[in-house]
């Protein structure tokens, strides 16, 4: 040791390598503190990059999830109106052919009544006349039973339709908001 520090002294480089040394040890200290305040920097600005990404994703994940949700109850709702329909369809087939079937026993039974009376008619003017009659009486019971039966028809038709014209009401109203 003392022989390096001798050639160190007799050559006079002791200073000039210290100083070196120092300026080593500075740029270190220096490119240490770059990389530090780079990595810091980094650090942050990719926390701040996925803070921003997560706060997005949230805000889609909640968006869809409220479609999803809307959409789920305007299907309930249309599946509710559709059964709504069928089931006034139902009722509305039943209260025609209840309807129908009484008419059809009542013209059975007038037509028994006319055939026992046709058979206690002492002539033929007599049988021409009760034949007459009923025909006229069935044929009016028919336009009064098929007038009925129309608008029957028509009122089943009508309330089968109410729920489903609400449904395309709705749905018009929110295309209308949608495109506003």
């Amino acid at each position: 040791m003392t022989a390096a520090k001798t050639t160190k002294a007799a050559t006079g480089t002791t200073a000039p390598t210290a100083a070196m040394e120092e300026t080593i040890a500075a740029t270190k200290e220096s490119m240490d503190a770059a990389v530090k305040a780079g990595q810091e920097s980094m650090t942050k600005s990719v926390e701040q990059a996925m803070s921003v990404s997560k706060e997005q994703f949230d805000k889609a994940s909640a968006s869809l999830y409220k479609g999803m949700d809307e959409m789920a109850d305007y299907s309930k709702a249309n599946t509710d109106a559709v059964i709504t329909s069928a089931n006034v369809v139902t009722k509305g087939v039943e209260a025609m052919a209840r309807s129908w079937f009484a008419f059809t026993q009542t013209s059975v039974d007038q037509s028994m009544a006319v055939a026992k009376k046709a058979m206690a008619v002492k002539s033929l003017k007599e049988l021409a006349d009760l034949q007459s009659a009923y025909t006229k009486d069935s044929f009016d019971a028919l336009l009064t039973e098929s007038t009925k039966m129309s608008e029957l028809a028509l009122k089943t038709a009508n309330d089968a339709l109410a729920p489903l014209s609400a449904r395309v009401n709705d749905t018009v109203s929110k295309i209308g908001k949608t495109a506003a």
